[in-house]
């Protein structure tokens, strides 16, 4: 997308758009995004990949982290915030066979292409000076159908709020079944992610992906003073990040997931990862509401699927 298609689409938006008090269009290099900002957060959402950057309260508490060392590229990923991770999650081959079945190539990148397509801005709904409505789409197309050869359609909402809420529903188009496995690949936000924890996982079984892909289970808390990389089972539909040092904590609440996957990559990793800065590691844990592993999702003719998280703060 040239720089003179993208001022073209943003004076369209704005034309569109114009009567939201709450948003404003901009580009960030190769990129288009909105900034939406009322009364109780500000947020930054990026129409490639429907991709979430940032949600802020306005009292200040950061909840969403981005890497400062991000790139704004066509068709590449960009590291942090809330990447939409379709139709695979992480390494294709390490997917059910279900999920490796519906997809008619091997030679893909990790986490599907959800994250790196544009998608749709669909509506923009302020209910109030309080909260702002953001809903995207994505239809299949002749690109998507070199790698997943079905209909399809996604949407997903944002509700920025005093909490921060995403829909997200996947329709299967196509005349045959397909399977799917997916995430929304959180990056929250920490001080120091040694002085924070998770809670709600503990007696869970995880599939340890630094230990041969072996079956583990949890003994109360999550602590990070490692690399951390696990797909946990059977999950509940709530679980908490802590942070000890500041007595608060990051509620988060979720449906049509029954998976987690809870990553930091340590010291070593942090270096080897692109758009990723030594010691950001410190700065973000990421807790990824997901159908992974056994988790995965077949649909039907017709049939759709939704997941839900919810994000507030005590």
């Amino acid at each position: 997308m040239t720089l003179y298609s993208n001022q073209s689409q943003i004076a369209q938006l704005q034309l569109k758009y114009g009567a939201c008090g709450s948003v404003s269009f901009f580009q960030h290099d190769d990129l288009i995004g909105l900034d939406i900002k009322n009364q109780q957060a500000q947020a930054r959402i990026f129409l490639q990949g429907a991709h979430l950057t940032k949600y802020e309260l306005q009292s200040g508490q950061e909840i969403i982290w981005c890497s400062p060392d991000a790139s704004y590229e066509k068709s590449k990923a960009i590291r942090g915030g809330i990447p939409v991770c379709w139709p695979w999650f992480g390494d294709l081959s390490k997917n059910p066979d279900q999920v490796k079945r519906s997809i008619c190539t091997s030679d893909v990148a990790a986490h599907g292409f959800a994250r790196n397509l544009v998608w749709q801005l669909s509506s923009i709904v302020e209910s109030s000076q309080d909260e702002t409505l953001v809903t995207l789409s994505l239809h299949s197309s002749d690109y998507t159908k070199t790698y997943f050869p079905y209909d399809f359609e996604l949407e997903i909402e944002f509700l920025i709020s005093d909490h921060l809420q995403l829909n997200w529903k996947v329709t299967n188009c196509s005349h045959d079944s397909f399977s799917y496995s997916a995430a929304l690949h959180t990056y929250f936000s920490v001080d120091d992610v040694r002085e924070n924890s998770v809670s709600g996982f503990s007696g869970l079984n995880y599939i340890d992906a630094l230990d041969e892909w072996s079956v583990c289970k949890q003994a109360g808390d999550i602590y990070f003073d490692r690399e951390v990389d696990r797909i946990y089972q059977d999950t509940p539909s709530k679980f908490c990040i802590n942070n000890s040092s500041e007595k608060r904590s990051v509620v988060v609440e979720s449906s049509g997931s029954k998976s987690s996957v809870v990553w930091n990559p340590w010291v070593a990793k942090s270096k080897a990862l692109s758009d990723f800065g030594d010691l950001d590691y410190l700065k973000m844990l990421c807790v990824e509401t997901a159908n992974a592993d056994r988790d995965f999702v077949t649909l039907q003719q017709g049939q759709s699927q939704i997941m839900s998280i919810k994000i507030t703060t005590t």
